[in-house]
């Protein structure tokens, strides 16, 4: 796949990250923003991100984010900008690796709905976190 042709360009992003506790989830951040994906040399694309975050019961901040995407066949090596490694997602298989931070553990997913449409979803376990963050990405 072509990851240039089929997510380069420009993005509307909505994301929502919630705790899970025993009554069930609890929303306690939202993101609203853009998101960029444009070419940054040798078939990489730059991620970049930037919106209000708003946290729950406090106040609203600016948000970005910048991360490096490198196609490795059917899949798709991301990396922070300074080069650590990230994740991986492979959109032949429908799979992607797992994020280690810490003690906890995030665990991606990506969905693709259409050619307008995308998601990023994360598990986060472990013992300083328990939640779900969902981001939804749409051309405008």
């Amino acid at each position: 796949m072509d990851i240039e042709a089929r997510f380069g360009g420009d993005w509307l992003l909505r994301r929502r990250v919630a705790q899970k506790g025993a009554g069930g989830l609890t929303l306690i951040a939202r993101l609203e923003g853009r998101a960029w994906l444009e070419p940054a040399g040798s078939g990489r694309l730059l991620y970049r991100e930037a919106g209000q975050l708003s946290l729950r019961g406090g106040p609203v901040l600016p948000a970005e984010r910048r991360l490096i995407w490198q196609p490795r066949g059917h899949a798709v090596e991301v990396t922070f900008e300074d080069g650590r490694a990230f994740f991986t997602f492979d959109l032949g298989q429908g799979t992607a690796t797992p994020h280690p931070c810490g003690n906890d553990l995030y665990r991606p997913r990506l969905t693709l709905q259409g050619p307008e449409v995308w998601w990023l979803g994360w598990a986060v376990t472990g013992p300083n976190k328990a939640q779900v963050i969902a981001s939804r990405y749409r051309r405008p």
